[in-house]
């Protein structure tokens, strides 16, 4: 009893109907505007509905995208304002040992 070989993968009838696969350049490209439009329509919804039941201690970047970030932490300019004056040394600086250690 035959019929033909064995197929290592499931066989497709002839593309006469659905999309038609050109290649998987097309495929690709499609995929990742998918990927990107649902990523870039998840951070605007977030950016919009995102509530801070507490203020944080310090900001952080996300924060001054959040629609309502001056309701939720109404001290947000003045706490910018010191983080940016406390970090100016810069990420290095702050980790490396003292020099008199």
């Amino acid at each position: 009893m035959g019929g033909g070989g064995v197929h290592r993968y499931p066989v497709i009838p002839n593309w006469k109907w659905g999309l038609k696969p050109h290649n998987q350049t097309t495929r690709n490209v499609i995929a990742t505007v998918f990927y990107f439009s649902v990523a870039a329509g998840a951070w605007y919804w977030g950016t919009k509905h995102e509530r801070l039941l507490r203020p944080p201690h310090h900001p952080y970047p996300a924060q001054k995208y959040n629609a309502h970030n001056l309701e939720d932490d109404p001290e947000y300019p003045q706490k910018v304002a010191e983080w940016k004056e406390a970090t100016k040394d810069g990420l290095l600086a702050r980790i490396r040992p003292d020099k008199g250690h």
